[in-house]
């Protein structure tokens, strides 16, 4: 609390102001050796942020200025309730790749944000017994096992063959 001395009496005007809420502005009667204690609730200014994505189910995280950050649901996110300011919103999705944007949530505004979420590719390895069959990804040889194969989109065909004999 902060207590203000040596007021003189009369009427006076008390405004209170902080970065991010509303002023409050009252005013007082002062009397001599009075003593007026006022207890003030600031209301916050806040904005709205929804968040998008495709394919939907992704984690949405709210990241302040300060790098605070806050898991605020998944998506569809509608209607969430944030205090003014910059934030980075990211998203997480198993087996896609996380996305960051940057949003700047404004007085009585809606943000809104959406994400193209790209899926993250696949790895194969391949062991055969006996070793040094051929190895074909979507018809195409890639070569003998044992072999691992990276960078894989969804839906390949893996289809190995045993080598004849030399």
């Amino acid at each position: 609390p902060h207590t203000l001395g040596n007021i003189t009496p009369g009427e006076v005007v008390v405004r209170v102001e902080k970065e991010g809420f509303y002023e409050w502005t009252t005013s007082a009667l002062i009397q001599p050796n009075d003593h007026k204690i006022l207890d003030i609730v600031l209301k916050e200014k806040v904005g709205n942020i929804n968040v998008n994505s495709m394919p939907e189910g992704a984690n949405v995280y709210l990241v302040n200025s300060n790098g605070d950050e806050k898991l605020i649901g998944q998506t569809p996110v509608l209607n969430y309730t944030a205090s003014i300011g910059d934030y980075n919103v990211r998203l997480e999705k198993e087996a896609y790749f996380n996305e960051v944007k940057s949003i700047t949530v404004k007085v009585g505004e809606t943000s809104d944000i959406s994400y193209l979420l790209k899926k993250k590719p696949g790895t194969i390895t391949v062991n055969t017994n006996p070793k040094n069959a051929r190895i074909f990804l979507d018809g195409i040889y890639k070569g003998r096992s044992p072999m691992q194969l990276t960078n894989l989109p969804e839906g390949c065909l893996l289809y190995t063959s045993p080598s004849p004999r030399d």
